[in-house]
């Protein structure tokens, strides 16, 4: 019973996330699996506009050896619903660093949450990113950024659920796409992150490393279909007034198919990746879906 409180303490002080969810352990400001095929190519020099829609549900919250959580111990039924509406702009310049093209990004979210028997919605935290780097060779591309999540979102300690996170979190990135002449093609890109202390509840949530992959093949050039997951290991302890809580630290995998669509003459891509996480550990498990849209101008 005892480790079970400090998964709800946990719970109820880290709500407020970029994926506003009520993950027990860690931060968890990225929303993992956001990034699919291609994830290390950065588009050339100009403006660029992406879309993500993201839905997620999990009705099971899991303890640190993994199993679910008693219901009788839960403040009410669990019930997670998460809907992510996020605009990211990009912009790539033809000035280079380090041999590489620089640009910056922001997403801006809009975010509705609902768990527990309670619902919020609202701006959640924005990201800012004013120094990627972006490498290109016919069959590998990289990049390297610094995300910066801002707490913008709306939030309240004496609720289950909110908008944004009242913590900032810096996260270095770094992600590459390898790919074949044959239309093979494999990404990965791989985020640690380093949370600062959440002033209202005086938790701050442990570091974390996690990443997305893709392996895809063109079944013709501008059809896309593949494989694509993620994978997020929380590596520290959260903190609450400066003590370590131990036996909290948040674990999940996950895979699922995915398929894009290609439009050259509109400059649009579109992408679909439904994904079913296992093997989680002081968080939900659940499935989700992202749909995707780029658009250059």
């Amino acid at each position: 019973m005892r480790k079970t409180r400090g998964v709800l303490l946990a719970a109820a002080v880290l709500i407020g996330t970029f994926f506003a969810s009520a993950f027990a352990g860690g931060g968890n400001h990225y929303p993992n699996g956001a990034e699919g095929f291609d994830a290390g190519m950065v588009p050339p020099p100009g403006f660029h506009l992406v879309h993500y829609d993201l839905f997620y549900g999990s009705s099971s919250l899991k303890d640190n050896n993994g199993d679910d959580v008693p219901a009788a111990e839960l403040p009410a039924a669990f019930d997670l619903f998460v809907f992510a509406d996020v605009t990211r702009l990009i912009y790539i310049s033809n000035s280079t660093v380090l041999g590489g093209n620089w640009g910056m990004h922001v997403f801006v979210p809009i975010m509705r949450v609902s768990n527990f028997g309670t619902s919020r919605s609202g701006l959640g935290d924005i990201i800012v990113d004013p120094f990627i780097l972006s490498w290109h060779r016919p069959n590998f591309h990289a990049a390297l950024g610094l995300d910066i999540y801002l707490p913008t979102g709306s939030y309240d300690k004496t609720k289950f659920v909110n908008p944004g996170s009242n913590f900032v979190t810096f996260e270095p990135i770094f992600a590459f796409t390898a790919r074949s002449k044959s239309g093979l093609g494999w990404s990965m890109k791989w985020h640690y992150d380093i949370n600062t202390e959440n002033g209202d509840t005086k938790i701050k949530p442990g570091q974390e490393i996690h990443f997305d992959y893709a392996l895809g093949y063109d079944v013709k050039p501008t059809c896309t279909i593949g494989v694509a997951g993620y994978f997020y290991q929380q590596v520290t302890d959260d903190e609450a007034a400066g003590v370590s809580v131990k036996d909290q630290q948040g674990r999940v995998f996950s895979i699922g198919p995915g398929i894009r669509f290609a439009f050259p003459a509109h400059k649009l891509m579109l992408e679909f990746r439904p994904c079913f996480e296992f093997g989680a550990k002081n968080r939900p498990q659940g499935s989700l879906l992202w749909a995707k849209l780029v658009y250059s101008f």
